[in-house]
């Protein structure tokens, strides 16, 4: 009987946090809905992962104060990928604080020192990089929250 209980506690526990993971990719009009009520600016000058062979699309967003690239990636894999790629560059970087989080569709590494804030964020065929001095954690934080990454 209890070995019945503990499979069925635990089949709940996996398929209540099953959907933890699942979030919903931005599209690139979003992105720059997002951007131009919230007066950032927009461009698409490019940078070094913008002419990645995986990139479809890509977009800029900013202000005075930080600063936002959204990609859009052939498909999930590349964008896996491309997500690996970047967080390997930020490698030799001082960190005060680091996270990393891996679920199903969704991966997410941030890390702050004394002077920036930095982020990656990958939701299926996405990626969301921001980069923003200390002081502006906190509204960064609030951004990617807003945009549902």
């Amino acid at each position: 009987m209890k070995k019945i209980f503990y499979l069925i506690f635990i089949s709940l526990i996996i398929l209540t946090l099953s959907g933890c993971g699942n979030k919903t990719e931005l599209t690139q009009e979003d992105f720059k809905n997002y951007a131009l009520n919230n007066n950032l600016s927009l461009d698409n000058t490019g940078n070094l992962y913008s002419e990645n062979a995986n990139v479809v699309s890509f977009i800029n967003a900013y202000n005075d104060s930080i600063a936002f690239t959204f990609y859009i990636c052939s498909n999930n894999e590349a964008a896996k990928y491309m997500f690996k790629d970047i967080k390997s560059n930020e490698d030799g970087i001082e960190k005060n604080k680091e996270m990393y989080t891996n679920l199903f569709n969704y991966n997410k590494y941030s890390y702050s020192n004394d002077n920036m804030y930095y982020s990656i964020i990958r939701v299926g065929k996405t990626l969301l990089m921001t980069n923003t001095s200390s002081q502006n954690e906190e509204n960064a934080k609030n951004i990617i929250k807003e945009l549902g990454y």
